[in-house]
């Protein structure tokens, strides 16, 4: 077969591939554009939507600074984060011990020393606690906070053994929580009160045997 026999033959054959390749190709293309409409209606439509679920959104509350400014001419909303403050509320009265318990102070962290020291002081200035003389005496356990400062605690341990149990009024956390899902509100929050149990008033005659020591100096809770 020559050149020109060869070059013809590939003609008819291209004309062939056309004849029959023509319907298929523009059957795919029409598919291709019915695919395309549909994308962008659905687009459309799916943009419609969120415009609409953008609307329904809650919109943050306005800041009313106003307000802002008279919370924060609150007398002693901006004061140190220990001070404490005493209610102003009937003396607590605690059952009495059935006998003398008397606890040395055992070692502690030598970090926790000059923290302590300074809590001491605070408390004493705000009128929280006071020197005393009295045969109990339980330790000073202070305990290390997440941020690094330091809590003072007393371990009341040998107290609680011979102290009678007292029946308190503690609300159920579960009955509680029950209560707040029943209500079905749309916003909850809760309040940390800082240094709450420093601030309740004890009775007289109770405090004695609540007595610790530190640094040879005796103190009672009032």
């Amino acid at each position: 077969m020559g050149p020109y026999h060869r070059l013809v033959r590939e003609e008819e054959e291209e004309k062939r591939f056309d004849q029959e390749a023509g319907p298929l190709a523009k059957k795919l293309e029409e598919g291709v554009r019915e695919i395309r409409q549909e994308a962008e209606t659905t687009w459309s439509l799916t943009s419609s939507e969120l415009r609409d679920v953008e609307r329904l959104q809650p919109q943050p509350a306005t800041v009313n600074t106003e307000k802002i400014k008279q919370l924060s001419t609150l007398p002693g909303l901006l004061e140190d984060t220990f001070v404490v403050g005493l209610l102003q509320a009937e003396e607590q009265q605690v059952p009495v011990a059935t006998r003398t318990v008397h606890q040395w102070q055992y070692r502690t962290n030598r970090d926790s020393l000059a923290p302590i020291c300074e809590l001491i002081h605070q408390l004493e200035n705000q009128g929280v606690i006071s020197k005393t003389h009295s045969p109990f005496n339980s330790p000073i356990w202070p305990v290390q906070k997440s941020d690094g400062g330091w809590r003072l605690t007393v371990d009341y341990h040998g107290l609680n053994e011979v102290t009678p149990p007292l029946s308190a009024a503690v609300p159920d956390m579960l009955e509680l929580q029950y209560e707040l899902e029943l209500k079905a509100a749309k916003w909850y929050a809760t309040i940390d009160i800082a240094n709450a149990f420093f601030s309740i008033p004890l009775a007289a005659e109770c405090r004695p045997q609540f007595a610790f020591m530190w640094w040879g100096v005796q103190y009672s809770w009032n």
